[in-house]
This record gives C-alpha cells, sequence and structure tokens, in this order.
C-alpha cells in the first residue's frame, strides 16, 4: 500500500506553502511444502517452509516559497523547509524437516526448526532555508543552511549544520556582451562552504554483535 497527501496553500502570490506526504506499508508472506515422499523430499524426509516480512516507509516534507520582486530590479526568491523520513524493515522465516505428510505447519517437523530473521530501522530528519536575491537579473547572491539529524550516527554526533554562501554574474545581460553578437550565456559562479554523508548501513556507527550464529549449540556472539 502507498498513500500520498498533498497541500498547497497561496498565502499571497508571492508566498505559497506546500505539503507533500507518503505513506508506505508493505507486507509478504511465502511458504513452500515439500513432501516427504517425493524425489525433492527423500533427503530431508519432507520439509516445510514459512516466511514473512513487514515494511514501513513515511515521508514528510513542509516548505514554505517567497517569490517577490522589488522595484522592478530587486528579486527574493526563498524557502524554508522541513523534512522527515523514516524506514522499517523486519523479516522471520523458518524450515522445518522431517515434516508429516500433508502438513504445512512448521510444528509439524521431527526435527527443530531453522529459524531466521532481521530488524532494520532508520529514521532522518532536516530543517533547512535557502535564499537567493537577484538585482537587474544581473547579479545574484545565494545564502543556504541545513540542520540535519540522522539515526545512521551515534547519539553524539546525530545533529550537524551546514551551510553554503555563493555569488553569480548574468554577464550575459551587461550591454557590451550583448554587442558581441555571438555569446549567449555566460554566467561565473563561486561558492563555499560544508557538506556531509551518511554511512550507507543503518548500524554502521556502532560496534554490531550478531546474535544469530551458534558455536557448540551455544548462541555465539560475532562482531562486525
Amino acid at each position: 500500500m502507498d498513500l500520498g497527501v498533498g497541500l498547497e496553500y497561496k498565502f499571497f502570490d508571492w508566498l505559497v506553502f506546500r505539503s507533500n506526504n507518503r505513506f508506505g506499508f508493505t507486507n509478504n508472506y511465502s511458504s513452500s511444502y515439500t513432501d516427504p515422499t517425493s524425489r525433492g523430499g527423500a533427503g530431508t524426509d519432507g520439509s516445510f517452509y514459512d516466511a514473512n516480512s513487514n515494511t514501513r516507509s513515511i515521508y514528510a516534507s513542509q516548505i514554505l516559497n517567497m517569490l517577490k520582486t522589488f522595484g522592478d530590479k530587486h528579486e527574493i526568491n526563498a524557502y524554508l523547509g522541513y523534512e522527515y523520513d523514516e524506514y522499517r524493515y523486519w523479516d522471520l522465516s523458518a524450515t522445518a524437516y522431517k515434516i508429516f505428510q500433508g502438513a504445512e505447519i512448521i510444528n509439524a517437523g521431527a526435527e527443530d526448526p531453522a529459524a531466521s530473521g532481521s530488524k532494520t530501522e532508520q529514521k532522518n530528519m532536516a530543517v533547512f532555508f535557502n535564499g537567493n536575491y537577484t538585482f537587474d537579473n544581473k547579479y545574484l547572491l545565494q545564502l543556504m543552511v541545513r540542520h540535519d539529524g540522522s539515526s545512521r550516527f551515534g547519539a553524539n554526533k546525530r545533529w550537524a549544520t551546514f551551510w553554503s554562501v555563493g555569488a553569480g554574474w548574468n554577464m550575459h545581460e551587461e550591454e557590451w556582451i550583448k554587442e558581441l553578437g555571438w555569446i549567449n550565456q555566460l554566467k561565473p559562479r563561486i561558492s563555499y562552504g560544508i557538506s556531509g554523508n551518511q554511512p550507507n548501513g543503518a548500524y554502521d556507527w556502532a560496534t554490531v554483535y550478531s546474535i544469530t550464529q551458534q558455536y557448540a549449540n551455544e548462541i555465539a556472539f560475532y562482531s562486525n
């Protein structure tokens, strides 16, 4: 299931609020039965496999956008926004062997079933501002600031602030450039700021111990 809800509200011609939100939910179930009298079940005296997985995702984006011209030469294009996304996944599966003929349930096997499962959860949130000022459609200034948080980092480094400043010049709008006749667009630009990236995995920031392995019929701990 995937559900999306959007909203746009215009306070003034130059000030608009936009909201985009999505919710996704998926549940998968599968099973397979191998008869103990079949050729495929001869080596295991039959088997039954049962699996279930669940995925949930949430995304929300709220943006207030301003686009206004003052005195024919001054233009401000800016937006203030908030974003949130969340992802959760889990799965569980089990296989039973030496299954009773015709039985399609895990506990109908004479041997203890082999089971496995996993669970993942991650969240991201950001508040951001982007402002652009243009004078006479020639000279450009930009400021960007955002404050991001992610569960992919440890609790002491979960939040960070990023920013950038920039300036540009639409040289092709200058009369002395237009007189050349062979330049359609010429726009030098300079910017400076700081940015970051995230780890690939949801738990790469931590020392993770796996408890899904066994040693000498006991639960064994393996670290990453």
